[in-house]
């Protein structure tokens, strides 16, 4: 649950970084924005595999990223704090264990898929 938190924080800054100077987001369309930028790999590749998508699959992560992109947009105090930098030496690198985590099951999930002899020609 750590690492998708922090996975949500992450995308919901690079959004709200991404944001700045402009007309505000809609709160469906930030939301949309912070799903498919913190989880839009782990809908994909699942999908190419064959196995269903991590939204579906995890029934945390649309709650858990309505709450942070709530959080980070709407209360200053939360996104300086999320701005500082030890706190976000924190959440990178969590950010990094989910990332390394997501590769290994796409890549585990794969394997199990494919057998060793269609690709034999590679």
């Amino acid at each position: 649950l750590y690492t998708i938190v922090c996975n949500a924080i992450n995308a919901t800054m690079a959004v709200y970084a991404g944001a700045q100077g402009k007309e505000p987001l809609y709160w469906l369309h930030s939301l949309i924005l912070v799903v498919m930028a913190a989880f839009g790999g782990g809908i994909i590749a699942p999908l190419l595999a064959g196995r269903p998508c991590i939204i579906l699959a995890n029934d945390t992560i649309i709650p858990v990223c309505l709450l942070v992109s709530y959080l980070i947009f709407h209360i200053p105090v939360v996104e300086k704090l999320f701005s500082k930098k030890p706190v976000r030496a924190i959440w990178i690198a969590f950010v990094g264990l989910f990332r390394t985590h997501a590769i290994t099951n796409n890549v585990t999930a794969t394997m199990n898929v494919l057998s060793a002899g269609e690709l034999s020609g590679v």
